[in-house]
Formats: structure tokens, sequence, C-alpha cells
């Protein structure tokens, strides 16, 4: 069983939990069976071809923008974009689907200057980012997104 204050945010947000290989989601076993708890796993890679010999990493690929964009929808629930180890990762969602949301389908200019205002922080991992906007980009979002 979870804490309260897991329960209450699962209940009132989307949210997407990003985490590497060796990461493990920060909920309780309650809380990663909820459906409002999309967890994905890819590593903090910026340049794939600077991998060593044999070296592996879970990328990020169309497949999880999908789900992404599957899970969180078009904004009608609050959306927390969490990463286990970072703000890259998360950094490079949240980015993508504020530009999205708050430029293309809402424009929404106030939401986007909340966005930069409380997120200052953020470092979004370029290789996410290009991949993100490339699957929204190349006309996918059509298929299957709700």
């Amino acid at each position: 069983m979870g804490t309260v204050l897991e329960e209450q945010v699962l209940a009132h947000n989307k949210i997407v939990s990003i985490q590497s290989r060796n990461g493990k989601p920060p909920f309780s076993e309650t809380g990663l069976k909820s459906p409002n708890l999309l967890c994905l796993t890819f590593d903090d890679v910026t340049d794939y071809s600077k991998l060593y010999d044999g070296e592996n990493a879970a990328r990020f690929r169309h497949v999880m923008a999908q789900k992404i964009l599957n899970h969180v929808g078009h904004g009608e629930w609050p959306v927390l974009i969490q990463c286990t180890e970072g703000i890259s990762r998360s950094g490079a969602v949240a980015k993508v689907l504020d530009h999205y949301w708050n430029f293309i389908w809402e424009q929404k200019p106030e939401d986007h200057a909340y966005f930069i205002r409380v997120n200052p922080q953020i470092s979004p991992n370029p290789v996410v980012e290009a991949i993100f906007t490339e699957y929204i980009e190349t006309g996918y979002l059509g298929e299957g997104v709700s």
C-alpha cells in the first residue's frame, strides 16, 4: 500500500515516470498498478554514436513517444513527468509537450510562460527531444493517440 500522498497524486494526475535500466520507479507496488502512471525505461544518452563497442543503452524510441501521448492525452489532466536520475530526460519530454500543447494545439502562451518560469533548471536531452518532436511532426500523432 502506498502513502496517502502517493494515492492523492496518482488519483489527480497523469504521471510519466522515467528511469534508466538500473533504476526503479519511486512508487509502491500498489502505485505501480495505477492507470494514471506510465513507467518508461531509457538511458540518458545524448549521442548513440559515441557508445563504446558492445556498450548497450536503452534508447528512447517512437513507440515511447506514442505511449506518452496516449497516456497524457491532450492535457485534460494535470501531468507530472518524473525522472529518477535528473532533469534531462524528463525535461525533454516536458519541453516537447509544453511546446505542442501551448503553441500548436491550444495556443496558450501564458501557460508556456508559466512552464518556463517554474522550470528554469530544465536541460533537455537533445536525443529524446528530437525523437519525440520527430514523432509528432511526421504525422504519427493521429495513430492511436486519444
